[in-house]
């Protein structure tokens, strides 16, 4: 029995982060909640590979610095993917507090490392490219008719990915915005029309799968066309 206790009490750190997570399925969404995992992922190898030991009194600046070099060196994560992490681990930490399950409050002397990124973006030119490339891989087809229709409506994955077929109506798609809650008439082009037009029949207005394999599937597509610049990540 102290062998199980002593155990429990050895996770009351993970516990309490798991526990953060489940309270927050409901009025976050799955973004937000992938996020709050991929944290708890990321400490759970730090624990395990680093020999540093996850409690409550121990989230101060020596772990705080160990634990930017482990997302730096390690993972290879730029400065604002570990600063985004960083965010989320005060967010945690906060709410523990809160709940009374900590009274640590070095966590707010942590930096949140952020860096304005360069925009990234394609030509007219070179959508064409993409747009007139032949394939044989139908997953591919359907990666770059959705990332087309994404550029020609001029909006997010997130909101492309909630697109809906009541949302489309007569030459206009009516928008709720994932991230602002904003409600947006977006005129629909003749190339974005026949996008949508090529999926009448399936059951999703866009042929969607996760973000992640989008992104795997554009380098490849732009690797195909041969669109590459250099840029500096950051």
């Amino acid at each position: 029995i102290n062998k199980i206790e002593t155990k429990e009490n050895d996770n009351l750190f993970i516990n309490a982060l798991e526990e953060f997570i489940a309270s927050k399925r409901i009025t976050r969404r799955h973004h937000t909640i992938q996020k709050y995992t991929t944290l708890r992922e990321h400490l759970v190898k730090f624990e395990k590979e680093k020999g540093y030991k996850l409690t409550f009194e121990r989230i101060n600046m020596e772990f705080y610095e160990k634990f930017m070099d482990y997302m730096f060196e390690d993972l290879q994560l730029t400065n604002n993917t570990a600063g985004k992490y960083v965010s989320t681990l005060k967010t945690f930490m906060l709410w523990a507090f809160e709940m009374e399950k900590s009274k640590n409050v070095v966590y707010k002397k942590f930096k949140v490392l952020t860096e304005k990124n360069d925009i990234i973006y394609l030509t007219e030119d070179e959508l064409e490219i993409l747009k007139k490339l032949e394939l044989e891989s139908d997953h591919l087809k359907k990666i770059r008719d959705v990332f087309l229709f994404a550029c020609y409506t001029g909006q997010r994955f997130s909101d492309v990915a909630n697109l809906k077929r009541e949302d489309i109506r007569g030459e206009n798609w009516f928008l709720r915005t994932v991230k602002t809650k904003d409600t947006l008439k977006i005129p629909l082009s003749k190339d974005a029309k026949e996008i949508l037009l090529r999926y009448k029949d399936d059951p999703l207005p866009l042929p969607i799968i996760s973000q992640q394999k989008t992104n795997d599937g554009l380098k490849e597509l732009c690797k195909t066309a041969v669109l590459e610049e250099t840029t500096i990540k950051i």
